[in-house]
């Protein structure tokens, strides 16, 4: 049977019997080849539940019933696989990546449009109009209408080639699409696969375009927006990214990336966002001084830190917070009645002595006496750290209660019953040993709701024969505003 040259159509033949199946064969494949369009380029294998028409570029290697024709075009038709062998020249469009292919007599390779495979880049009256794509090209440079004129001299290095001073350049007119003027648009075309790393067009003495890296070039060159990494520039964002790293490096002795503003009132920072909500800003926001702000919704901002710009001055609009330390030492006197113990009731917390009785009841009594850690409103307990031991092995556990005492500090605070005790931290049968030993309970941080006193209460557990003392040497941390 006789085929058609160029897309292997079968041809009937004189006095032909079935010539329906011939005819619909032939069909088949024009269906598949005419405005060739296939879902993948690179599987190796065929998909397990093929639709009618869908339509494959084999990859490299493959297995099952696509075995032995990779490159070739998998149409599923009528059930089963038909296999297209390509030519040169032949153009699929390859929907899962959005992109044409072009097929070169032994591979397919990503179709760049412009002509002749590649890409065009306008260059025209002292900027580039349109958007700037640069892509990956081979060492082949071709253009139409050569233009050789003194001037017109083309400078690239494509991998590790050079072409000369005289370049093969397309001279064009076209309407500027800024302002609707006629201007010259020159044309710089490539195709395949190797990175352009410098691209320079020369059009006069005094005009340099780059193309590719944009490098070893002094002269200005405009671009109204440009985006990276597949990002989308808009006349807001005029330069978009999309990546994991953005490197500037220096070119000498160092490198500074400048913000500049118009005015005073004006901004100039760095906005850091989380789903392109506005979190965290640094810089010069509405004023010349240096401000780090933050925010919980990408509306409502606080200073955190200011910097005067003229004294230099830290301010902190918000509050800081800083860290007091009160350290505890002393003795705590365990009695024969294991009542509950706190700090001396004459010199505190300070004393070497802590003696002071709050009963023997199974919880701490209520006292308006209690000279402990005094804690402003506002303040923050963050946790207890010391180190103690007892001089007898009798005392082998004890209760601890921490506690907060306020009252009125007017001058009325005389009572009992005048005192508003709260439990912070609460805690029985704490080991204890004539060895020294480290006790950090877990405390919850205790902002304190009200002027008072803090209370560390101690009582022994067991059968004391004497007085016993348990030497402490630690410290409390408090958070200040």
């Amino acid at each position: 049977m006789v085929d058609t040259t160029k897309l292997g159509l079968p041809i009937l033949a004189a006095s032909q019997a079935q010539k329906h199946v011939t005819m619909n064969e032939s069909l088949y494949r024009l269906d598949t080849l005419v405005q060739l369009s296939v879902l993948d380029k690179d599987l190796t294998a065929p998909p397990a539940s093929p639709t009618e028409g869908d339509s494959y570029i084999v990859g490299a290697s493959a297995t099952g019933a696509w075995s032995g024709h990779d490159e070739k075009v998998a149409a599923f038709t009528t059930g089963i696989w038909f296999f297209h062998i390509p030519k040169a020249g032949w153009l699929s469009w390859v929907a899962d990546e959005d992109a044409y292919y072009s097929y070169d007599g032994s591979a397919w390779a990503e179709f760049e449009s412009g002509g002749g495979g590649g890409d065009a880049l306008p260059l025209t009256g002292g900027e580039l109009t349109g958007n700037l794509t640069v892509k990956t090209m081979t060492p082949t440079l071709t253009v139409s209408s050569p233009d050789t004129t003194s001037g017109h001299a083309l400078y690239r290095s494509i991998g590790r080639r050079t072409i000369g001073s005289t370049g093969v350049i397309g001279q064009h007119d076209y309407i500027n699409n800024v302002d609707g003027s006629t201007v010259s648009q020159w044309l710089l075309k490539a195709n395949g696969d190797v990175d352009l790393t410098v691209g320079v067009l020369k059009v006069s003495s005094n005009e340099v375009y780059h193309a590719g890296n944009f490098a070893n070039g002094s002269d200005n060159r405009r671009i109204g927006q440009l985006g990276l990494g597949g990002a989308t520039a808009d006349t807001t964002n005029v330069l978009s990214m999309n990546g994991s790293a953005a490197l500037f490096n220096n070119a000498g002795a160092g490198v500074q990336l400048k913000l500049n503003k118009n005015a005073i009132g004006d901004t100039a920072s760095f906005l850091f966002q989380t789903g392109f909500s506005g979190r965290a800003e640094i810089g010069l926001t509405g004023n010349d001084d240096f401000s780090f702000k933050v925010s919980p919704d990408g509306s409502t901002f606080k200073d955190g830190i200011v910097i005067d710009k003229t004294t230099g001055k830290v301010r902190f609009p918000s509050g800081a917070r800083s860290i007091r330390r009160v350290d505890l030492g002393g003795r705590f006197y365990m009695n024969v009645d294991n009542r509950w113990i706190t700090f001396s009731t004459n010199y505190g917390i300070a004393s070497e002595n802590h003696s002071s009785s709050m009963g023997t009841a199974s919880e701490p009594n209520t006292s308006h006496l209690g000279i402990g850690i005094y804690l402003r409103q506002g303040e923050t307990l963050v946790d207890l750290h010391t180190a103690w031991r007892c001089n007898a092995s009798d005392v082998t556990n004890v209760d601890v209660r921490m506690l907060f005492h306020t009252g009125l500090f007017d001058g009325t605070w005389n009572t009992a019953a005048e005192t508003t005790q709260s439990v912070i931290h609460s805690e029985d049968g704490v080991p204890m040993t004539v060895g020294w030993s480290q006790y950090k309970p877990s405390v919850t941080e205790f902002t304190a709701p009200a002027d008072g006193f803090f209370m560390l209460v101690i009582r022994p557990v067991g059968t004391l024969t004497a007085t016993r003392y348990i030497y402490t040497n630690g410290s409390f941390t408090i958070l200040t505003e």
